[in-house]
């Protein structure tokens, strides 16, 4: 959604600056001391290989009267203690991103060693790196060293944004960040601090600019953890244009106006895409039932034509995307849209953002958070993602569940159809809609030294939408790695004698049923032969499982990608004349229930023996996506659980 607004945007906001006569004002170019001597660190400081002493920030908002346009020059600014070879090994080559940026106006750097020795960085040696997406210059450090620290500023001229994200927590902890904004005496911005005690000050407001600051020191690393959305754990500033007060009083940019901005983006059709839908709609041969026909619809597109988010405007019209088989995101929602209206399906255009990466907040309207497309459809109460081709409809990318999305529908007002934007919440599905279910037989060899496992295996959801994808799309080759891993996810050296889709359910009126799979093998790494005893690496039939060992202290809540649940029925037939000496291992049983007593999270496994018959049950399942950071012990005993059986080795003997 932000590549969507931006150009439209800028325009705007420029619009806005001229039309109220504000004058060109002076950049102000930025200057660091020019004589300084290496940071004395505490005991606590330096006991970390890379230390941030100083993260400086400025966004100055200039009317740049050359270009008649506005613009901002941001200023960075850096002084980083290197304590060990790796973070010197990070820290010495500065990457200056170049992307959507008019010009480099300053760069200086500098090393500062253990002794004092002050090296400055030549301009000369400024290199300049260019990938498909964006251009960067890089500047190498020369002289810097283990103990000693590096130091550099730059600064950007940037065409103006309305809508900033500034993250101050990093996987290294930083002494101290300022943040600084300046701008004309009538824009106003509004600010949001996540994740961190501290507000934004306004410091001084003048006949000619506004000026906010924001000042905090001690910022703690912020670590790697398992099922957690540590990108959206960080602290960060979120600040947009919000008031222009010698135009009128009133917000700009609110939901409302995405709202209306989107619907006109994806619904104002020209003739030629009005005749494209229509012989689209001829060429699928819809049949008269409109969910069906949407679901005809969705296969057919997600079948013959591929997302290309760099295609430009060729990507987002509706007959040129028919034409060249490629669309941007936009496109893709312009075709569905188009089908949805030309089939009378009530539906909603929804904009929401990744939850890992930072969850819509609905309490400030900031277009940042209207990063990714999809469509509810109102009938069957299901999201559609329009881009993605393994998912159809009743799935979305995981990470766009569970959080709040801006909803855009049309509703009558008097005569007319009005565009009218909601925030409502994005359901996630329950375990039983996404689950990896396993039949396994297990019968070893008359030397003892092999079994031989009979495995039928069903996927629904999320692991089935992808195996389903392949499918279709893969090569007959790329087709049996792929179903060879399915088996080879249980044991590496596996021989597989067998292996066949039994139902593929890749049709569009199947797909949201079970993929099964089913195959036999042979293996020698459930078995280790000691004198007359057998170990049967049992707990390994359900394959490699997580674990949160962690030895530091828990510091994010429990964030799941998705509900699932895994159901394992193991048939083993143990070898005439031995026993189970330790059968009761196998049973385990690890259960939390929400506040409501609810069983939320479960591992439940148990045993039947039957003469020489021994048969195992294993439920697993995860039914709720968040869980609070004081109660994560309870968490980890499950999942620690499935880890454990994983473990589980039977001792037979005669």
């Amino acid at each position: 959604m932000y590549k969507l607004i931006r150009n439209t945007v800028f325009t705007l906001f420029a619009a806005l600056v001229c039309y109220n006569q504000v004058y060109a004002q002076e950049f102000e170019p930025y200057q660091w001391k020019e004589h300084r001597s290496l940071t004395v660190l505490n005991e606590v400081e330096k006991e970390y290989g890379l230390y941030y002493l100083k993260i400086f920030v400025k966004y100055q908002y200039v009317y740049d009267p050359a270009d008649n346009a506005f613009v901002c020059y941001v200023t960075n600014h850096y002084i980083i203690r290197t304590n060990n070879d790796e973070a010197l090994s990070k820290s010495n080559r500065v990457y200056i991103p170049m992307k959507n940026a008019v010009d480099l106006i300053e760069v200086k750097a500098r090393a500062i060693t253990r002794d004092n020795d002050v090296i400055n960085f030549d301009k000369v040696n400024l290199k300049e790196l260019e990938s498909d997406e964006a251009g960067y210059r890089i500047l190498a450090i020369e002289g810097a060293e283990v103990g000693g620290e590096i130091e550099y500023y730059y600064t950007r001229k940037l065409n103006a944004s309305n809508f900033i994200t500034r993250t101050f927590q990093f996987d290294f902890p930083v002494r101290s960040y300022d943040f600084s904004l300046k701008c004309p005496e009538n824009i106003e911005y509004e600010f949001k601090v996540y994740n961190w005690e501290g507000v934004i000050t306004q410091t001084d407001t003048t006949e000619d600019f506004n000026q906010y600051e924001f000042n905090t020191t001690n910022i703690p690393a912020m670590y790697s953890e398992d099922f957690a959305a540590v990108e959206e754990g960080k602290s960060r500033l979120e600040f947009k244009l919000t008031y222009n007060t010698k135009r009128d009083n009133s917000r700009l940019f609110t939901w409302g106006d995405a709202g209306k901005r989107i619907y006109d983006n994806i619904y104002t059709l020209s003739k030629e895409e009005q005749k494209a839908v229509k012989k689209l709609i001829k060429d699928i041969e819809i049949e008269g039932v409109p969910i069906v026909d949407l679901k005809k619809a969705e296969h057919y597109i997600k079948t013959n034509y591929f997302i290309e988010e760099q295609s430009g405007d060729v990507g987002e019209q509706i007959d040129q995307i028919l034409k060249n088989k490629y669309a941007t995101s936009r496109g893709f929602t312009r075709i569905y849209a188009a089908i949805l209206n030309e089939l009378n399906i009530d539906h909603e255009i929804v904009l929401t953002s990744n939850r890992f990466e930072k969850a819509f907040d609905p309490d400030f309207d900031s277009w940042n958070y209207l990063g990714e497309y999809f469509i509810y459809i109102n009938e069957t109460k299901q999201f559609l993602s329009p881009k993605n081709t393994p998912f159809r409809l009743g799935t979305i990318p995981y990470g766009y569940y569970g959080t709040d999305g801006l909803f855009v529908r049309m509703e009558p007002v008097q005569d007319f159809e009005y565009p009218v934007a909601h925030i409502s919440y994005i359901p996630e599905s329950p375990y039983q809609d996404n689950f990896d279910n396993m039949e396994i037989k297990v019968s070893f060899s008359d030397d003892m030294e092999q079994n031989t496992i009979n495995l039928i295996r069903s996927f629904k959801g999320y692991g089935a939408d992808y195996y389903k994808a392949g499918l279709i799309e893969l090569k007959a080759e790329e087709k049996k790695e792929m179903l060879d891993d399915i088996i080879k996810y249980l044991a590496l050296d596996a021989e597989i004698e067998q292996i066949d889709v039994v139902e593929g359910n890749t049709a569009y009126n199947n797909w949201d049923k079970p993929m099964v799979v089913k195959g036999s093998f042979t293996s020698n790494s459930y078995i280790e032969l000691a004198g007359d005893v057998i170990l049967f690496k049992a707990g390994e039939l359900i394959g490699p499982q997580s674990e949160l060992y962690q030895e530091k202290e828990r510091k994010l809540p429990v964030v799941n990608s998705y509900n699932r649940g895994y159901s394992r029925k193991i048939n083993v037939q143990i070898p005439k004349g031995y026993n189970i000496q330790n059968p009761d291992d196998l049973i385990m049983k690890e259960q939390v229930f929400d506040d409501n007593e609810k069983l939320i999270y479960n591992f439940v496994s148990n045993y039947v023996l039957n003469g020489q018959t021994l048969e195992i049950a294993i439920e697993e399942y995860y039914d709720e996506l968040n869980y609070p950071v004081e109660k994560f012990e309870a968490f980890r005993k499950v999942i620690n659980s499935a880890a454990d059986f994983n473990k589980i080795v039977l001792v037979l003997a005669q």
